[in-house]
C-alpha cells in the first residue's frame, strides 16, 4: 500500500462494487469522501449506478454483469465468470491507471485485475467482518456470542464444516488466479487483502478479538439516502406504532442484498420489535 506519508498527494484510486445495494452503497460513500479529500476516483460497477457516481465527481466504469449463481440454462459458475470479467477489466484498470485499487468482499474481477496490472489492492467488507473467533457463531447467522465455555464447545462443532468451505473458496479462487498467470495464496478468506482491509460495520456488532495489523474496523459508510430515494425511488413504509418514550429511533439493519427474499427478511426483524412501545420505519430498495 502506498506509505503514510506518500498519500498527502492526490492519488487516482480504483474502485470496484458488486452492483447489489448493499454492496454498492458503501462504495459510492468512500468515493464521495474520496473525491471529496481531492483524490481522482473511477467506480467500476453496474450501470444502474453511473448517475450517482458520476453525480459524486468519479469517473463511472461499466463492470462487465454476469448471472451471480449458475443455472442449468447459464452455468457460468462464480469463479469462472470472475476470471471472464478480470479479462474484460483490465483495459480498464491500464486506462484509469489507478494508483490503488480497492474492491468490495465479493468482487474479485477488479481486484484480480488490479493485480495482474502491478497495482496494490485493498478491500472494503460492507457488513460484519466474516472471519469468526474460535468458539464463536458461523458467520451471517446472528447468533450472539457464547457465555460459557460449554456454548463455545458447542460452536466449535461446526469448525470442520466451516474449514470444508474455506478449503473450496481458497481452491477455486487459487484456480481463478492460475487462469489470470497469478500465484497462489496459502491462506483462507482470499476475498481479504493482506495489505489492507477496511470492515464498514459498527464496531459493536463484532465479537470481541485481537485485530491483526492489515484490517481497520472503520464503521459504516453511508451515503445520503434521500437524495438517493429521490434520484432511484426508494420504496419508504412505515409500520405504525407508539413512539419510545425518551423518543429516539430504534435503528436495525437487514444486510441481504438478495432481490426476493429482502421484504421477508425485513419484516421478520419488524416483528423481533415490539412496536407495541416503538415506531419503526423500513427502508427497502426497489429491484
Amino acid at each position: 500500500m502506498t506509505p503514510p506519508a506518500a498519500a498527502a498527494r492526490p492519488l487516482r484510486i480504483l474502485l470496484g462494487a458488486f452492483g447489489d445495494p448493499g454492496h454498492a452503497f458503501p462504495m459510492l460513500a468512500l468515493g464521495e469522501r474520496l473525491v471529496a479529500r481531492g483524490h481522482a476516483v473511477a467506480l467500476q460497477t453496474w450501470r444502474r449506478w453511473q448517475a450517482p457516481a458520476e453525480a459524486a465527481g468519479m469517473t463511472f466504469l461499466a463492470a462487465p454483469e454476469y448471472q451471480v449463481w449458475p443455472t442449468r440454462e447459464r452455468p457460468l459458475a462464480p469463479y469462472a465468470a470472475a476470471v471472464r470479467a478480470a479479462h474484460e477489466t483490465v483495459p480498464a484498470v491500464e486506462a484509469f491507471a489507478p494508483d490503488v485499487a480497492v474492491a468490495d468482499v465479493l468482487t474479485v474481477a477488479p481486484a484480480l485485475a488490479a493485480e495482474v496490472c502491478g497495482v496494490p489492492v485493498a478491500t472494503l467488507v460492507p457488513h460484519v467482518h466474516p472471519w469468526q473467533p474460535p468458539g464463536c457463531p458461523p458467520f451471517s447467522i446472528g447468533a450472539r456470542r457464547p457465555r460459557t465455555r460449554l456454548g463455545g464447545l458447542a460452536w466449535r462443532a461446526f469448525d470442520p464444516a466451516v474449514r470444508r468451505g474455506l478449503e473450496l473458496g481458497r481452491t477455486q479462487h487459487n484456480e481463478a488466479r492460475r487462469r489470470l498467470g497469478l500465484g497462489p495464496l496459502p491462506y483462507h478468506h482470499t476475498g481479504l487483502s493482506r495489505s489492507l482491509t477496511l470492515v464498514a460495520t459498527l464496531p459493536q456488532l463484532e465479537y470481541p478479538r485481537r485485530w491483526p495489523a492489515w484490517l481497520r474496523v472503520v464503521g459504516p459508510l453511508l451515503q445520503e439516502l434521500l437524495v438517493i430515494a429521490a434520484r432511484d425511488g426508494l420504496d419508504l413504509g412505515c409500520f405504525r406504532g407508539k413512539q419510545r418514550a425518551d423518543g429516539r429511533p430504534v435503528p436495525i439493519d437487514g444486510p441481504d442484498t438478495e432481490v426476493g427474499r429482502r421484504r421477508g427478511h425485513c419484516a421478520n426483524e419488524v416483528h423481533a420489535i415490539d412496536v407495541r412501545h416503538e415506531r419503526v420505519v423500513m427502508v427497502l430498495v426497489r429491484g
